[in-house]
């Protein structure tokens, strides 16, 4: 842009391409804050970081090294490696701010959401079939969403993008985002046609993103820690939240299992 000025400092280097601005205008220089630019290629949660300094210590977590040295957290439940305190949290969380259904559901977690979004389309996926299905969601959707589908390359399933060009006949699963990302638009499902399987990404249905009017209530919704919190760095757990029903669940779990299993040998 004429008459601007872009130069950051990043461990002492100078970078045009990053957020610390000046712009000189009739000789003078002012500086423009970070903020001011938006970064289109990849979110970064910090906007929460003001607010989780000035609770201090109020939100310290300790975890004694007696605990979590068994493989079972709780083996009277489906998802035998959940945490009881942990899932007790997260139904009084969604209680607390009204946005979902969680009576008669059961969670499953994991780590990140490449683990449980993979689960998921195993899960809704038929193993049997001589036919991949197809994945779909309406433009726009999440980048990742074409290349993490095709990421295993089971044969189970494949991208087949947008759900509001989707012609035939043929079974798929539709992918409905909402709060979408990256337009933040509130989603519902495009194709509605026999055959047809969904699953709802909530991700952003907080109340910091956008207005709960209603809890959800669907056969199978994703919830991330990251994003209720803001807690997206190395450290802290990336945890990604199922609730569904009970066979669409064990389906999930057999397939991490599994992974898990191939990972370790």
């Amino acid at each position: 842009m004429p008459g601007i000025e872009q130069e950051v400092r990043i461990n002492g280097h100078s970078s045009p391409s990053y957020a610390a601005f000046q712009a000189k205008k009739n000789g003078m220089t002012k500086k423009l804050p970070s903020d001011s630019v938006i970064n289109l290629d990849h979110g970064d949660p910090k906007m929460f970081e003001l607010y989780w300094q000035k609770m201090g210590d109020k939100c310290t977590v300790v975890i004694s090294v007696w605990q979590s040295l068994s493989y079972f957290s709780d083996i009277t439940n489906l998802c035998w490696f959940l945490q009881p305190e942990l899932a007790e949290e997260i139904r009084r969380l969604h209680h607390l701010v009204a946005s979902t259904e969680t009576e008669g559901r059961y969670i499953v977690v994991g780590t990140g959401s490449t683990q449980l979004f993979q689960a998921v389309l195993y899960a809704l996926s038929s193993p049997d079939s001589t036919e991949s299905i197809n994945i779909i969601s309406t433009v726009p959707y999440y980048s990742s969403y074409p290349t993490v589908t095709d990421l295993l390359n089971f044969g189970f399933y494949k991208w087949a993008g947008d759900a509001y060009m989707y012609k035939g006949d043929l079974p798929y699963i539709e992918l409905v985002t909402s709060p979408n990302n990256p337009d933040g638009f509130i989603r519902e499902m495009m194709v509605n046609r026999s055959g047809g399987k969904l699953i709802h990404d909530l991700a952003y249905y907080w109340p910091q993103y956008t207005l709960i009017t209603t809890p959800t209530d669907h056969d199978l919704m994703l919830f991330t820690i990251s994003k209720s919190t803001g807690h997206a760095g190395p450290p802290s757990p990336k945890a990604l939240v199922m609730l569904g029903h009970r066979q669409i669940m064990i389906s999930k779990i057999s397939f991490m299992i599994s992974c898990y299993s191939q990972d370790h040998v």
